[in-house]
């Protein structure tokens, strides 16, 4: 404010630190922070507190009208998983393991055309089921993902490689540490690495199958061809958009 008197005193309360809460004894003890993408045993509860606080999709109403995921299902049956039977029941289970906390060891990358509906997938289950809390995703993830500061890694649960590129191939010895390890090192500029729980799962898509050198036998990749009959379909796009910005069918799809 203008009119005020730049050398006028700032009064300040002193609150006691000894305060109701400090003489509350039902107060809660935890002997320490954690992160499990799940909910904690009782035991556990007592001793810890887990700083994840639950899945977007688990703070909505609860809608089990089904009828509200049929393009959703249908836009990954026949266009992620092409029309393959095992591969959309695979996926399904895939989905379910990340959604009860478990760390699935397995990196899938998408490869199809521009505009067959790749990401419209990705991002909807990152944001609109998962959260951005603990979803990440990014376009430059050698840098932000596989380089020497991931930051962007800490307490995420699902991490998306938005249109992959060659610089990858640089980083496969990280990506196969990050995709299998129980632990990973977090690492922030001007400050000391840490270790945490590693239950990060790492899902991209890519136009290009010479992204990564990768063994035939490499049993921590797996790489979908999508089914490109869709690209540039606006009328199935625009109902399969309103389908994934729903709330109740994103309830729906996660029960």
């Amino acid at each position: 404010d203008k009119g005020k008197d730049k050398k006028e005193k700032v009064i300040r309360s002193i609150v006691d630190a000894k305060s109701k809460w400090w003489k509350d004894e039902d107060k809660r003890r935890c002997l320490k922070l954690v992160f499990k993408p799940c909910k904690l045993t009782d035991e556990l509860n007592q001793r810890y507190f887990n700083m994840f606080q639950g899945f977007r999709a688990q703070h909505l109403p609860v809608c089990k009208d089904y009828s509200k995921i049929q393009r959703i299902l249908f836009h990954l049956q026949n266009v992620i998983c092409n029309k393959n039977e095992d591969t959309f029941k695979w996926f399904l289970k895939y989905l379910r393991a990340i959604l009860t906390g478990q760390h699935t060891k397995v990196m899938i990358m998408i490869k199809g055309l521009e505009g067959c509906g790749k990401n419209i997938f990705l991002n909807m289950f990152a944001y609109g089921i998962i959260g951005s809390d603990y979803s990440i995703a990014t376009s430059s993830p050698e840098r932000q993902f596989f380089g020497n500061f991931n930051s962007l890694l800490i307490n995420r649960v699902f991490a998306v490689i938005n249109e992959g590129k060659h610089g990858m191939r640089d980083c496969i010895d990280t990506i196969k540490d990050l995709i299998t390890e129980d632990k990973v090192n977090i690492e922030e500029k001007f400050k000391n690495p840490i270790s945490l729980g590693n239950y990060i799962n790492f899902i991209g898509d890519t136009n290009n199958w010479n992204i990564l050198e990768i063994s035939p036998t490499d049993r921590r990749f797996v790489w979908l061809e999508c089914n490109n009959e869709y690209c540039r379909n606006k009328e199935y796009f625009d109902l399969l958009v309103d389908e994934c910005k729903n709330d109740e069918s994103l309830s729906a799809l996660y029960h």
